[in-house]
């Protein structure tokens, strides 16, 4: 009964949010001056109930900036990857410590209890992996140094299955040379 309760505020402060977010998503969430479609308050169904968890946390998501970057349903855009295939851990270290052009957010902007439903509707994404969008030459540099991060934090973790899938996206990225022997003795090693 006090989790109902709980989820159930959780859905009325994401309904308040929604309202607001449409006129402070883009600068909240993202530093990039890439145009970005707003937040709607439309709730992606993906297979899951109204008022289910993963809807909650779809519904937060929106309402907290997120789907001005990474996409509406966490599909990703030009500026921030896809969501899918990231774990609640992933998730969590992210909105509090996050690498790159992401902004923190702190427990008043986003609570424990609200990143939680945040961090299971983006578990509850099916896919094959995580998406990447195509990398353009200018941005290589910073997608790899992204890479490297994503492969450590993994480590650390002791995520071993997802630091191998960030090293083989490095080698991927990388043209045939010293930095690409490194890391392919390195995804070696790890398997």
């Amino acid at each position: 009964m006090k989790n109902q309760r709980k989820r159930s505020q959780i859905l009325q402060r994401s309904l308040v949010m929604l309202a607001l977010s449409a006129a402070i998503a883009i600068s909240a969430a993202c530093t990039s001056s890439s145009p970005t479609p707003l937040p709607t308050a439309t709730v992606a169904n993906a297979g899951h109930e109204a008022g289910s968890e993963a809807t909650i946390g779809h519904d937060l998501m929106v309402a907290k900036g997120c789907a001005a970057c990474h996409g509406q349903n966490g599909e990703g855009s030009t500026i921030a990857p896809a969501l899918a295939g990231h774990s609640e851990a992933q998730v969590k270290r992210q909105v509090r410590s996050p690498r790159f052009q992401m902004p923190a957010f702190s427990e008043e902007q986003v609570s424990d209890e609200e990143l939680a439903a945040i961090a299971f509707y983006i578990t509850s994404l099916e896919s094959e992996g995580h998406a990447h969008a195509e990398v353009e030459s200018a941005r290589l540099g910073v997608t790899v140094e992204m890479h490297h991060w994503m492969a450590l934090d993994a480590l650390k973790a002791d995520v071993l299955e997802d630091a191998i899938h960030h090293v083989e996206h490095i080698i991927e990225l990388l043209d045939d040379g010293e930095h690409q022997d490194r890391m392919k003795v390195i995804r070696e090693d790890l398997q």
